[in-house]
Order: structure tokens, then C-alpha cells, then sequence
């Protein structure tokens, strides 16, 4: 039986044992038994806490994205215009400490899984929703009109996914690098941005 107290411990030790396996061996070879040998703990606390590997994936997925949100948080809060704000969410998504190599191939490996579940599906899709509706608002905050904010938001949104799988895939492309033509795109699209 798991020690009181223990829960948010372990939790966090299957997580990070479950991202190194994932970056080190793959998606397909983090079985449970050896992320719960990575993590010094047995497969059955695997269980206990998470019931199974897809409700492991599902935490770490989650873990990610609130480790995201709080680099936005953290960039938002001393943000003091639209435009600083905006710059601050953009910086966040393409920032040193999301592309990490154990976070980018963690993300990448749990994101080929979303077409088949249905649970990873729900929280893409509510964080892409919470994206773009960001974007949205901070884009009209510096004046855009409604129409013309969304589309610069749906072509942000494409141009950040390409960027980061760049980054994510070390294919030439640094984060500097991708916040610069992230940068230029922005000064070109929006010229009010400097």
C-alpha cells in the first residue's frame, strides 16, 4: 500500500520517468513496466494512481500543458499593453523551456496518439480552442477588426505548429531563430507591431 502523503510524489516520478523513456526509447517501447523501472517504483503503483498506461499518457499530456500555462503566465503577468500581451503569448509557445528534448519528444510521441483516443483528442482540441480564442482577443485588443483577427489568428496558429515541429525535430531551425520569422511575420502582417 502507497504511503500517505506520497501521491503527488510518485505521481510526479512516473510522469518524468514516463517523458525520459518516451525521448530515449519511444512511445511504443514506455511500457509500464519500464517507465515503473526508470521511476524506482513497481507497476503497480503505475496502476493505483493511474489505472493504466493510457490514463499515464493522459496525465503527462496534461502535465505538459500546465507546465505550458504557466510560461504564459508568467510572460502575461508582466506584460503591460495589447501588444506586449500578445508578444508574450507567441514567445510562450515557442520558448527554450517547452522545446526541451524530453518535452518536445514527449509531446510529439503523445500527440501521433490523439487520432485513437478519444480522451488526448478532448484536451487538443480544448487547448487549441483556448488558443486561438486568445489570439483572437489580443488581436483585436490592438485593433483589428473581428474578420480580420481571426484570420491573422488561424494563420498563427499554422505558422506556431510549424515553427515548433521544426524546433521539436531539430531541423535547422533554434528557438531564437523561430521567434525571429515568428517576429518578421508579425511586423509584416501586422505593421503595428515594432
Amino acid at each position: 500500500m502507497p504511503k500517505v502523503g506520497q501521491e503527488p510524489i510518485r505521481r510526479q516520478q512516473m510522469i518524468e520517468a514516463t517523458m525520459a523513456c518516451i525521448q530515449e526509447e519511444g512511445v511504443n517501447r514506455a511500457t509500464m513496466q519500464r517507465i515503473a523501472k526508470r521511476a524506482g517504483l513497481t507497476s503497480g503503483l503505475i496502476v493505483h494512481y493511474f489505472t493504466d498506461k493510457a490514463g499515464l499518457f493522459e496525465a503527462v499530456y496534461r502535465e505538459l500543458y500546465r507546465a505550458h500555462q504557466e510560461e504564459i503566465q508568467k510572460r502575461l503577468v508582466k506584460a503591460k499593453t495589447p501588444i506586449e500581451r500578445l508578444n508574450a503569448l507567441l514567445d510562450a509557445q515557442l520558448c527554450d523551456e517547452m522545446l526541451q528534448p524530453h518535452v518536445t519528444a514527449t509531446w510529439i510521441a503523445l500527440y501521433a496518439l490523439v487520432p485513437e483516443s478519444p480522451v488526448l483528442a478532448r484536451l487538443e482540441r480544448a487547448y487549441e480552442r483556448r488558443l486561438q480564442s486568445n489570439l483572437l482577443s489580443m488581436l483585436q485588443d490592438i485593433g483589428l477588426p473581428r474578420t480580420e483577427a481571426n484570420n491573422v489568428a488561424e494563420e498563427l496558429m499554422s505558422l506556431l505548429d510549424g515553427l515548433w515541429f521544426n524546433v521539436a525535430n531539430r531541423i535547422g531551425i533554434t528557438p531564437a531563430k523561430a521567434r525571429a520569422i515568428l517576429r518578421r511575420y508579425m511586423s509584416i502582417r501586422i505593421p503595428v507591431i515594432h
